[in-house]
């Protein structure tokens, strides 16, 4: 007996024959796996009308991952308007991971923000800003008209903005900010957005990042003209490549927590000045042109970025007042502590320390009491929640240097920043 043609003849018994067209769109309509297994053994069409609506309807809901492989088989392009909408869609279900499809889904930087815009139901787009003290002032103003219903009567200490006037509307602000912008123009910053996973920060939610894409012309001068703060920047980039997965901009950058109409600062960063501190520290792997010049860069870095943390929520208050968001906050323990952010992260203590432990200080969240500080034997079990130590690793600023209202509850804020750096 031939067991070959035995064998063979199993097979092709064995072999799925293929259902007819309606029994396949049918199975289909809930199974985006069998779906795909028709349209990989060439059952269907995905060019076919139906066919392709049924792929869009069913790729909607699940992760950019598994979106890929239908625009790597071909099943679906993603020039084609329709396609490109849902494939935006899909990447707004996962903002702080699409950027890795960017090319495959032929994503430009317009695309980008429309999917930042879904994902935190704001307005984003990239801008320019242009910062310098007046425009401080103009926006502490503004801050004051909007909580004043629309306009702010006479200062006397703003006296020079009013000229002569009883009182200013927003919209008079906003225009005396353009005039600003445009007097100083040779200080203006491009912005640009990206985002933040949820594994990432405290609240376990992605964020929206606004970042400095690039430096004013007079800063970028600098470094071109000098081989000694090109060849810091150089390096600072890759270093902080390493330090960030995504990485954010070398320059600076603001985490914003977007809860409704809400803006949360969550933390204010830039790789500069912090690199620049550990190379002083360790001056291992350097080049002997930044070793020689460490002083000379650092006193390029004071000139140049001691202000960046105000140039960046500066810019963070303009892109929030074009989208229309009033509400801006700044992150903060208490903030936290009290359930709108890491709820998972911040529990009421339910054991004991170990007794080798019990005289060890550390912040709690205590009920009607807030923040407070206590020693591990003093926690109230079931009650206090006890405050990570890397979200006490802040510093403090009262909320009206930036024109922000102060916060009734707590009269401070706290904030992660790498920019309290003593030159």
């Amino acid at each position: 007996m031939n067991y070959r043609v035995i064998l063979a003849y199993l097979d092709k018994l064995s072999a799925d024959e293929p259902p007819s067209r309606e029994e396949m769109l049918t199975r289909s309509t809930d199974d985006l796996y069998a779906l795909a297994d028709f349209l990989y053994k060439g059952w269907l069409v995905a060019t076919d009308h139906d066919v392709k609506a049924l792929i869009l309807k069913l790729i909607v809901g699940i992760e950019p991952d598994e979106v890929s492989w239908f625009v790597r088989a071909k099943f679906l392009n993603p020039t084609e308007p329709a396609v490109k909408e849902v494939l935006l869609k899909c990447c707004a279900r996962y903002p702080h991971i699409f950027r890795d499809y960017k090319d495959e889904f032929k994503l430009s930087d317009t695309d980008v923000n429309r999917v930042l815009s879904m994902a935190f139901r704001t307005p984003v787009e990239d801008f320019s800003h242009t910062y310098s003290s007046r425009l401080k002032q103009l926006q502490y103003l503004r801050s004051l008209a909007k909580k004043g219903g629309g306009r702010v009567v006479s200062i006397p200490q703003f006296k020079s903005f009013f000229s002569g006037r009883e009182f200013l509307t927003v919209e008079d602000i906003d225009k005396l900010i353009e005039k600003d912008s445009k007097h100083n123009k040779a200080n203006t910053y491009a912005f640009d957005h990206g985002s933040w996973g949820s594994w990432q920060n405290s609240f376990g939610y992605p964020q929206l990042v606004i970042q400095v894409k690039s430096l004013p012309s007079r800063i970028q001068a600098e470094i071109n003209s000098k081989d000694y703060i090109r060849a810091f920047i150089d390096k600072a980039q890759k270093m902080s490549k390493a330090f960030h997965q995504p990485h954010p901009c070398l320059f600076g950058w603001a985490r914003i927590h977007v809860v409704g109409d809400t803006w949360i600062i969550d933390e204010i960063q830039s790789d500069i000045p912090f690199i620049y501190k550990l190379m002083l520290k360790d001056k291992k792997g350097l080049s002997t042109l930044i070793t020689q010049h460490l002083p000379e860069i650092g006193e390029f870095i004071k000139t140049n970025f001691g202000d960046i943390r105000n140039v960046i929520v500066s810019a963070v208050r303009e892109r929030a007042h074009k989208a229309g968001i009033d509400k801006i906050e700044h992150s903060n323990i208490e903030l936290k502590a009290s359930g709108v952010g890491a709820e998972e992260m911040l529990k009421a203590r339910e054991e004991p320390y170990p007794e080798s432990e019990r005289s060890h200080a550390l912040h709690v969240w205590a009920p009607g009491k807030g923040l407070v500080r206590k020693t591990k034997g003093e926690v109230v079990l079931g009650e206090d929640k006890p405050i990570p130590e890397h979200l006490m690793d802040t510093y403090k600023r009262d909320l009206e240097k930036d024109g922000f209202e102060r916060d009734e509850q707590t009269q401070r804020f706290k904030i992660h920043s790498s920019l309290d750096y003593e030159y």
